[in-house]
C-alpha cells in the first residue's frame, strides 16, 4: 500500500511537469511601448503592440478556458513592473486563429492573433481611470517588455531592448519605446524555475 501511495504521487508529480514541459516562451518583434503618467494616477496609460510578418510564432493555449496575465517591465533609473490578471469570462475567440480581451478593470483590450498570410500581432491597452496602475515611466528608461501568457499556454514577449528608438522625451512623465530590430524575452518570475527542473522529489517506484 506504502508503495503504491508513493507511485501515485510519482505519476502526479510527472504530470505536472509534463504540463509545464509543454509550455513556453515565444518571442514577438515589438512595435511600440508606451508609458504615460501626467501627474493624476487615473491618467496613466499603458500601450503596447507587437507585429511581425512571415511569422514562425503559433498560438498555444486557450485563454477562454484558462485565463491569462499580463505583465509589463520596466528598467531604468526606477525600474518597475504590474502583473494583471486577465479573467477567462473576458476572453473570446477572435477569427479561426486568435483571441481578444475585453476588460472592466485597469486592463481595457488585449489581442493576439496571427493571420493565414503569417503576420503575428499582440496588443494591449490599459488605462489607469478604470483600475490600478503603478507602472510610471523609469526617468529615464533603458528597457520595456510586455509579456502575454494564454492560460497554462504559452508566454509570449514582446521585448524593447538596446536597439529600440527611445525618443527625445524620456522622463517622469513618459517613456516611449519603438521599432527595435532584435527581439527578446521578459524576465520570468523570481518563483519560477527556467529549467522547469526538479519540479518534484525522486521517488523510488521499485522500493
Amino acid at each position: 500500500m506504502r508503495n503504491f501511495s508513493r507511485f501515485l504521487a510519482a505519476a502526479a508529480g510527472l504530470a505536472c511537469a509534463a504540463s509545464l514541459a509543454f509550455a513556453a516562451e515565444q518571442a514577438i518583434l515589438g512595435k511600440t511601448l508606451l508609458v504615460k503618467n501626467p501627474g493624476d494616477a487615473a491618467k496613466r496609460k499603458v500601450s503596447g503592440q507587437g507585429k511581425e510578418a512571415a511569422s514562425p510564432n503559433t498560438i498555444v493555449g486557450n485563454p477562454t478556458t484558462g485565463g491569462g496575465k499580463l505583465e509589463v517591465f520596466l528598467e531604468g533609473a526606477s525600474p518597475s513592473k504590474q502583473s494583471f490578471n486577465l479573467p477567462s469570462t473576458g476572453w473570446s475567440a477572435s477569427g479561426p486563429n486568435g483571441f481578444k480581451f475585453k476588460g472592466t478593470d485597469a486592463v481595457k483590450s488585449v489581442s493576439i492573433k496571427k493571420t493565414p498570410s503569417g503576420v503575428f500581432s499582440i496588443k494591449a491597452k490599459v488605462f489607469g481611470k478604470n483600475g490600478t496602475v503603478t507602472l510610471v515611466p523609469p526617468n529615464p528608461g533603458t528597457h520595456g517588455c510586455m509579456a502575454l501568457t494564454l492560460g497554462t499556454g504559452d508566454r509570449y514577449s514582446v521585448d524593447f531592448g538596446p536597439t529600440s528608438n527611445f525618443g527625445n522625451k524620456n522622463d517622469a512623465t513618459i517613456f516611449k519605446a519603438k521599432k527595435p530590430t532584435a527581439q527578446g524575452t521578459c524576465p520570468t518570475s523570481p518563483y519560477g524555475s527556467p529549467s522547469r527542473a526538479f519540479l518534484a522529489p525522486p521517488v523510488d517506484l521499485l522500493d
